[in-house]
C-alpha cells in the first residue's frame, strides 16, 4: 500500500483550497451519554448522544492575482462575523505534487479506496493573525460543524459546494 502525503489532502471552504496551507486537520468526537441504571451488569454503559466535528487550516498569508493580502483575511473575519455557514470538506486533490496549477487544486475525481472525502455546513470559530518580526505572517481558521459530517461522493461533493 502506497503512503498518502499531507500535500494529496487539502481542506476546502466553499468549494475553494485555503491558499498557502501548511497544514490542516479534521477532528471528529462522539459525545456519549452514561445510560448505566442500577438494572445494568457492572461496568460502564453509554449511548451516543451526538458526534461534534470542526476542522482548521494553518496557512501563510498571501495573494491571488485578484487580492491583497488583506483582502483574504479580511473576507474570512467578514464570513466569521457574519455568521455566515460554509461548505467544509477534505479532500484529496489532483496532482498535488510540483507548483500550484494556474486553475488551482482541483479535487481528485478518480475513486480512492484508501479515502473519501467527508464534508459538511460550517461557521468559523476564530480567524487568527500572526505577523513575526522574523518569518511568514500567518493565519489560522478553525471551523466548527453546525450539520453532520459526512462521506462525499462526487454528486455530493460538487452539489452542495
Amino acid at each position: 500500500m502506497a503512503k498518502m502525503k499531507g500535500k494529496e489532502l487539502q481542506l476546502t471552504a466553499g468549494g475553494v483550497t485555503i491558499a498557502y496551507a501548511t497544514s490542516c486537520s479534521l477532528n471528529t468526537t462522539t459525545q456519549v451519554v452514561d445510560s448505566r441504571t442500577k438494572d445494568d451488569a457492572v461496568g460502564p454503559a453509554g449511548d451516543v448522544d451526538y458526534i461534534d466535528w470542526n476542522a482548521s487550516s494553518e496557512n501563510i498569508v498571501g495573494a491571488n492575482e485578484d487580492e491583497t493580502p488583506e483582502e483574504v483575511y479580511q473576507s474570512l473575519l467578514d464570513k466569521q462575523l457574519a455568521g455566515e455557514k460554509i461548505q467544509v470538506a477534505m479532500k484529496l486533490m489532483a496532482n498535488a505534487n510540483g507548483a500550484i496549477p494556474s486553475t488551482g487544486w482541483q479535487p481528485n475525481t478518480t475513486p480512492n479506496k484508501a479515502f473519501a472525502p467527508y464534508g459538511g455546513l460550517a461557521i468559523i470559530e476564530s480567524v487568527n493573525l500572526n505577523a513575526p518580526a522574523e518569518g511568514n505572517a500567518t493565519v489560522s481558521i478553525n471551523f466548527k460543524g453546525v450539520g453532520p459530517l459526512t462521506k462525499l461522493t462526487e454528486a455530493t461533493s460538487t452539489a452542495t459546494e
